[in-house]
């Protein structure tokens, strides 16, 4: 006689002795254990999870995070932010190159969501030069290392104050709605029409930050 195993419990075989209805749909409606949510969808079938329906609830324990079935698909009811994540932007010299400054890999939540990010860097004209600063935020859907040929989401610049020593800061901000799947925030940073004196030299405020929550 085959057992059917959901989550971390044996659910009562249809061919048991054990008939009771009751005992089959009380083991159906539990809370059930998973490791991760692949495990979760991969169990999330007739065969492996008999009766399935709207308003299970189930906990994938990688991120202790609660789901409930609706309209056939796993919903996260955790919490309002499935992921938050912060690099610093360590501090040297800005160049006329495109330089990546700082990236940040979200992992794929299991369902529809919204990145948002933040990214500020402050510099200092130590050489009291004309000219100008460009950022970028740029980010791919594949996990890859970041990239000058990652897709451009956000891009700003600043004319730099002629007075030594001064310090300007630029912060971008925006939000990317993904369907599924893993995301890279990447940001970039370069100078135009000067020397390469302008140093981003405060990684107290030089940050990137990225999050995500549910759509």
């Amino acid at each position: 006689m085959a057992e059917i195993r959901i989550g971390q419990y044996l659910n009562v075989p249809n061919a048991s002795p054990l008939t009771s209805q009751w005992a089959k749909d009380v083991t159906r409606g539990a809370v059930h254990v998973f490791a991760d949510k692949p495990t979760l969808d991969a169990a999330s079938t007739g065969a492996n999870w008999p009766g399935l329906a709207n308003g299970a609830l189930a906990v994938t324990v990688d991120t202790n995070t609660l789901w409930q079935r609706v309209a056939g698909a796993w919903v996260n009811r955790s919490a309002h932010e499935l992921s938050e994540q912060r690099a610093t932007v360590a501090g040297g010299t800005l160049t006329g190159a495109e330089t990546a400054q700082a990236s940040i890999l979200l992992p794929d939540p299991g369902v529809a969501y919204r990145v948002r990010y933040l990214f500020c860097i402050n510099y200092s004209n130590a050489g009291a030069v004309q000219g100008t600063v460009d950022t970028h935020v740029r980010y791919n859907t594949t996990g890859a290392a970041a990239a000058v040929g990652d897709t451009l989401h956000r891009q700003a610049r600043v004319t730099l104050v002629a007075t030594s020593g001064a310090q300007q800061a630029t912060l971008l901000a925006g939000s990317i709605d993904r369907a599924s799947g893993q995301t890279r925030i990447s940001a970039w940073a370069l100078t135009s029409g000067i020397s390469a004196t302008i140093a981003a030299n405060d990684p107290t405020l030089n940050q990137l930050e990225a999050w995500a929550v549910p759509l």
